[in-house]
């Protein structure tokens, strides 16, 4: 279920003044959603004690890297097929795949999103 509908998001680029396609705004709320759902995830884990709010933040990027220094998972520091598999694994409360024979060559790399502090990349 998405927590952050695309008129909110048409809303907020109005407000910043920006002219954003149906698809743009379809995008940025599928990100959005996807921030919000990892987040949560992390924070469940205990790598992230911060509010949820949809951004990108340090606290983020430092419980992505966490998560990944924790597991051995050679994302780089990006949400990558890896992280990503793993922080689906603990929002469907798969417990036994994350405590035990966590292994990077299990996973199905399909279409995954990477996202990165976009402020980091400038």
């Amino acid at each position: 279920m998405s927590r952050i509908r695309p008129e909110e998001v048409r809303e907020i680029a109005l407000l910043a003044r920006l002219e954003l396609s149906d698809q743009e705004i379809e995008r940025m709320t599928a990100d959005l959603d996807a921030i919000l759902g990892y987040v949560d995830a992390l924070k469940e884990l205990g790598f992230y004690g911060g509010a949820v709010d949809g951004s990108f933040g340090p606290a983020t990027q430092e419980a992505v890297n966490n998560i990944q220094t924790h597991y051995s998972i050679s994302d780089g520091g990006v949400v990558g097929a890896e992280t990503w598999h793993l922080i689906n694994m603990a929002a469907t409360k798969d417990q036994t795949s994350l405590e035990h024979n966590w292994s990077g060559s299990e996973i199905n790399t399909v279409d995954v999103p990477e996202m990165t502090d976009p402020e980091a990349q400038s």
